[in-house]
């Protein structure tokens, strides 16, 4: 994420990085001029209290990139409840509340742009990535309706959909 930061801060966007609170205190979190806010993604107070100083600061949100997500590798049978919870409400149900958020004063203004990244697990099957697949898939879906939905209201929706990425989220994956 670090180069697409760069890129966006030297186009002279305002930029606005909500983190987990592991990421924050990271020496790997690229520096540019941007309002950090950390928050939980899945927790609809976090995400309230984290976009009203944002939004206070920079007035709106021209673009939102969905970006959360979390992974627990398993045999579906063997995967606890709450590991499915946390991937439901981190991958598909936080962006859902994001985007219902920030869309609303895009749709006022007639503009905005809403990225979700979504995974190319979404299109395959990719064993012991259960429920991992099957979030990123409603994901995919969610934007795909979205992007028709919102279209007339000036708010453009797309979806990229990496395939394997040395990111955190595969270090950080977990295995009950």
């Amino acid at each position: 994420m670090g180069t697409t930061l760069k890129a966006f801060a030297l186009a002279g966007c305002a930029l606005a990085l909500a983190l987990l609170a592991a990421l924050a205190q990271s020496s790997d979190v690229v520096r540019v001029d941007a309002q950090g806010v950390e928050l939980d993604v899945a927790d609809d107070e976090s995400v309230r209290r984290g976009f009203e100083p944002i939004l206070d600061r920079l007035g709106r949100v021209d673009l939102l990139v969905n970006n959360a997500g979390i992974l627990t590798y398993a045999p579906f049978l063997d995967l606890p409840p709450e590991r499915m919870e946390a991937m439901v409400r981190t991958n598909l149900l936080a962006p859902m509340r994001l985007t219902q958020l920030i869309a609303r004063g895009m749709a006022a203004r007639g503009s905005g742009h809403v990225i979700m990244i979504t995974s190319g697990a979404a299109r395959t099957a990719v064993p012991l990535g259960s429920v991992y697949c099957a979030t990123k898939h409603a994901l995919s879906a969610l934007g795909r309706v979205l992007r028709i939905e919102l279209q007339g209201l000036g708010i453009r929706v797309s979806e990229v959909a990496p395939g394997t990425v040395e990111t955190d989220i595969r270090q950080s994956s977990t295995h009950p």
